[in-house]
């Protein structure tokens, strides 16, 4: 995998990372609590007590996007060659997803030999010494060395395995060459000399067909790793509420927010909730009907509820917020409440008095016709695939395509977990009839999507509360 670098200009401000002179070959030494939005360990920790945690690629210091890959560490090393050959050195934890879709970490170490003369080369790094063998001139040769849980496996991962890896203790910048960015040990883009072998060999060197005696080597790395900052308290939540169309001056159903402690699992990181209020425009329609929430200290994992009644006092969208005021960095919290107030059907005008009846004649039995009714409102047609994993059902939903029948004015979607209704939207129908809808529509709520199988319910109206037919669909989320 390729990454753009930039050789070093010598820098006067440095951040060094000192390894004992008689350090073992130890590699990493822990992996950290399991973090409830990745399900994968918040850090590795490595002989010398460097914690790194994951650096997402395409973010700041984390190099270019690779899809669906992480990074706890990355060091790379690459040569030119006087014999017309390239070589490379990757060193990396990775994290991605196995065939089950479950995430798998895995501690690797790969030498690369391209457009060389054929023969045997021997690479020295700072993890030890291997061979590489070119089949044929210009042929590639490349040696891999994957310890973990492997992308090719299914099911869960014993995140400890990747410790038994070759990799380890982690390179860091020598003192005195380069200055990382704060909070990171490099920018994955700069070239530097490194410490941290436990052999001592801090370089990349090639010795084989066509090189001078000695070989070829280099001391320079670009390097990638994100410091463990520290557990810190963490805000989830079920989402944000909507409530069906209530009559004016009338109480609705209850709703419950629930509110989870997401964050990794330690000390600091416990969740303090020290007040929930509604607030917004239409905050007088809302009603906290029972709260487990303020007040509460909540260790990652543990969870409190809210619940809300909506009573319009006029016709329209009445939009307010459920607010809750917390020891995060951000310090508070919103949920969404939206419903709408609805006017009671007029009631019917009188009946005329009836005309007298004429005297009755004698007539052959009528003959009872037939009781007709108005057609329901059908789907036309409903498509959405069966089976999805939970890295795709949580980075961009449950994606329904629905095709409604030409009297249709609006689509109510909602979908189910269990009989219980975890996201919903009504969206209005376009010209065409043809509308694409994705649930949950809310990022948050999305994160909070777990394995499983849900069922997705869609029904088209001539308006907001008169529906048609159901159309159902069961989803495997795995």
């Amino acid at each position: 995998m390729p990454f753009p670098v930039k050789r070093l200009a010598p820098a006067a401000a440095v951040l060094a990372f000192a390894v004992p002179a008689t350090a073992a070959h130890a590699a990493l030494t822990a992996a950290g609590p399991l973090d409830p939005a990745t399900k994968a360990p918040a850090f590795y920790t490595d002989a010398n007590g460097l914690a790194l945690a994951l650096c997402h690629p395409g973010t700041a210091n984390c190099g270019p996007a690779v899809p669906g890959e992480d990074f706890y560490n990355f060091a790379t090393s690459t040569l030119t060659m006087p014999n017309g050959g390239t070589a490379s050195l990757t060193l990396n934890v990775t994290l991605a997803p196995n065939v089950t879709g479950d995430p798998s970490a895995f501690n690797r170490v790969r030498i690369q030999i391209d457009g060389a003369p054929v023969g045997s080369y021997t690479i020295t790094h700072p993890y030890g010494t291997d061979t590489v063998d070119v089949p044929s001139a210009g042929a590639r040769g490349r040696t891999t060395t994957d310890i973990g849980c492997l992308v090719a496996a299914s099911g869960p991962c014993n995140f400890a395995s990747a410790l038994a890896g070759r990799f380890g203790p982690f390179l860091t910048p020598a003192a005195g060459a380069f200055a990382p960015p704060a909070g990171f040990i490099g920018d994955f883009a700069t070239l530097t000399p490194v410490i941290g072998s436990p052999l001592g060999t801090n370089f990349f060197r090639v010795e084989g067909p066509g090189l001078p005696a000695g070989g070829v080597s280099s001391n320079d790395f670009a390097l990638m790793g994100k410091l463990f900052a520290g557990a810190v308290p963490a805000f989830a939540s079920s989402g944000d509420v909507a409530f069906a169309d209530q009559l004016v001056n009338t109480k609705s159903a209850i709703k419950t927010v629930t509110v989870t402690s997401s964050g990794i699992p330690g000390a600091g990181s416990n969740l303090t909730i020290s007040g929930v209020t509604v607030t917004g425009a239409n905050a007088g329609d809302y009603a906290i009907a029972a709260n487990t929430c303020a007040g509460k200290t909540l260790p990652s994992g543990a969870t409190c509820t809210v619940d809300v009644t909506l009573t319009p006092g006029a016709t329209g969208t009445r939009s307010a917020a459920l607010t809750f005021a917390d020891n995060t960095a951000a310090a508070t919290h919103a949920v969404a409440l939206t419903g709408k107030g609805i006017s009671p059907a007029p009631a019917p005008a009188p009946a005329p008095a009836p005309a007298p009846a004429p005297a009755p004649a004698p007539a052959p039995a009528p003959a009872v016709a037939p009781i007709v009714t108005a057609p329901q409102l059908r789907l036309d047609a409903l498509t959405l695939g069966g089976r999805m994993t939970l890295r795709s059902a949580r980075r961009g939903g449950l994606r329904l395509v629905v095709f409604a029948p030409s009297d249709a004015r609006v689509v109510k979607a909602r979908l189910l977990r269990k009989g219980r209704v975890i996201a919903r939207t009504i969206r209005a129908v376009p010209g065409d009839g043809v509308l694409t809808i994705v649930l949950p529509n809310s990022a948050k709520t999305r994160h909070r999507l777990t394995r499983g199988t849900y069922t997705v319910q869609v029904t088209p109206g001539a308006r907001p509360g008169r529906y048609g037919a159901t159309t159902s669909r069961t989803v495997r989320i795995r």
